[in-house]
């Protein structure tokens, strides 16, 4: 029997709990194309904050992994899509301990965050690109390779 593996995932997200179910699913998707265990569960990480974030703060948005095979270098590309206000600081997400906080209730903005997410993100990708759109919006897009070249 021949498995072909998928080259795409992607799934569409709305409540914090879907994180749970994006992630390790991104985790399997990665290990199949090739990224080792340790590599898989930091995907898993990096899909976990990125959808997370985008339930937090947008409401919601899509996920989508594209497997990144070119010779002997393995990776995979992350995109995290929404219609939320964007980030005000692009650059301050990334130091530790910033959080610009998220309205449950209109006028009532919490943190609930201890500010580390995106920074985790950042450490665990080899590449990381935010694209806000001028009204409403904001796509990240991260690169993972793996080290060990291919399986």
């Amino acid at each position: 029997m021949h498995y072909q593996i998928p080259s795409e995932f992607s799934c569409r997200f709305n409540y914090l709990h879907d994180a749970w179910w994006c992630a390790p699913r991104a985790e399997r998707f990665v290990r199949h194309i090739g990224l080792s265990h340790h590599e898989s569960a930091e995907t898993a990480i990096i899909v976990s904050e990125l959808v997370t974030n985008a339930v937090k703060y947008a409401g919601g948005g899509e996920l989508k992994i594209r497997s990144l095979i070119f010779s002997l270098l393995v990776g995979v590309e992350i995109i995290v899509s929404d219609q939320g206000p964007g980030i005000t600081d692009i650059h301050a997400v990334f130091i530790d301990g910033y959080s610009q906080g998220y309205q449950r209730e209109p006028g009532i903005i919490l943190s609930g965050s201890l500010g580390t997410g995106l920074g985790a993100v950042k450490r665990l990708s080899d590449k990381v690109e935010f694209t806000q759109a001028h009204d409403r919006g904001l796509i990240i897009r991260v690169i993972k390779y793996s080290r060990a070249g291919s399986k």
